[in-house]
């Protein structure tokens, strides 16, 4: 896994096997657990616009949703 930040930017090129770390580690950039702190519920909203398969990149990656939802959960 290989992560850059630049500024409010945080880029981060896994591999399948490293995306629950590669996902800890951008919410965690984004504050996630502070913000989460002060909420009561939580609307999820993926980028989900067609029935394309999610690696023609135009789509968020489910297995991304997931982790989210995993990270929100602890």
């Amino acid at each position: 896994m290989k992560s850059i930040e630049a500024g409010d930017s945080f880029v981060v090129k896994a591999n399948k096997s490293e995306i629950r770390k590669a996902c800890f580690h951008l919410f965690e950039f984004l504050g996630f657990r502070n913000k989460l702190k002060s909420v009561d519920k939580i609307l999820i909203k993926p980028n989900l616009v067609s029935a394309q398969n999610y690696t023609v990149g135009s789509i968020t990656d489910p297995l991304i949703v997931d982790e989210l939802i995993n990270y929100i959960r602890k």
